[in-house]
């Protein structure tokens, strides 16, 4: 938490290990999540002198409508008590994040795709309409209610009002796509979301970050066990690092070595 007047929960203070579920009734994603700060502290109760006292926080998130609801329970062998939370809108962020990145690490997608794709999962009927809301337009299954996507006024929603709409399941239910059978477009695909994008892009950003790291600790390890002729041929000859790369990784002592190279970095004979 950090130390300020509402001491502020930051993202190091929770974590979520049990698997998300979607409850269709209450229109959210539910998670259980596990507290890593001072419950007393922060909720001003008083369970740590009750050794049979235990605090259980849980949040429903809906990521269509971005509404968050956190609970706590706390359990003791004297009695047991339900509490709201209202979040600060930093903390309410915060929760938000951890509910996404404990979603992309399990299920590899957006809390919004899993969201979609669970419901198209237990929905028993599917009429689906496009439809305004206020300032907003969205897409919802008139069958019970379940708003299945919206978008403000700045989407293309609004071009697709009155049409025929359906949801179609590709791969085997990998994907879920919401589509206007008039216009022939897809209005939303779980495969195309957007924060799903920049997860997987990150991803891949963190683990070429993570794989140059471990490389130039390997090469600083096989530096110690060789003579600069032995590693220069270790890195080059073995590993196939072209004379540029092995500068590049801060052994220039070794062109004195170097040998001439062709075009696609291999070693002429």
């Amino acid at each position: 938490m950090k130390n300020d007047y509402f001491n502020t929960l930051e993202e190091r203070d929770l974590l979520i290990r049990e698997d998300l579920e979607l409850n269709t009734d209450r229109r959210a994603i539910n998670a259980v999540i596990e507290t890593y700060f001072d419950v007393d502290k922060k909720f001003g109760i008083n369970t740590g002198n009750d050794d049979s006292a235990w605090v259980n926080l849980y949040a429903d998130y809906n990521p269509v409508t971005k509404d968050l609801n956190i609970v706590y329970y706390i359990d003791a062998d004297a009695d047991s008590y339900e509490r709201q939370y209202i979040p600060t809108e930093e903390e309410k962020q915060t929760f938000i994040n951890v509910m996404e990145q404990a979603c992309a690490h399990k299920y590899e997608m957006s809390c919004r795709a899993f969201y979609v794709s669970e419901y198209f999962m237990q929905a028993d009927e599917m009429q689906l309409v496009c439809e305004q809301n206020g300032s907003n337009y969205q897409i919802r299954n008139i069958k019970d209610d379940f708003i299945l996507y919206a978008e403000d006024d700045k989407g293309t929603l609004k071009n697709h009002v009155g049409h025929e709409i359906e949801a179609a399941e590709y791969g085997d239910g990998v994907c879920v796509s919401i589509e206007c059978m008039n216009c022939n477009e897809v209005l939303y695909s779980t495969d195309n979301d957007e924060f799903m994008v920049q997860e997987v892009q990150s991803r891949k950003q963190n683990q070429a970050s993570r794989m140059s790291e471990l490389l130039c600790k390997a090469i600083n390890y096989i530096a110690g066990y060789e003579c600069t002729n032995g590693l220069y041929h270790t890195l080059h000859n073995e590993i196939g690092m072209s004379n540029d790369e092995i500068k590049s990784m801060g052994y220039s002592s070794l062109s004195e070595f170097f040998e001439d190279e062709q075009e696609d970095g291999m070693t002429m004979n």
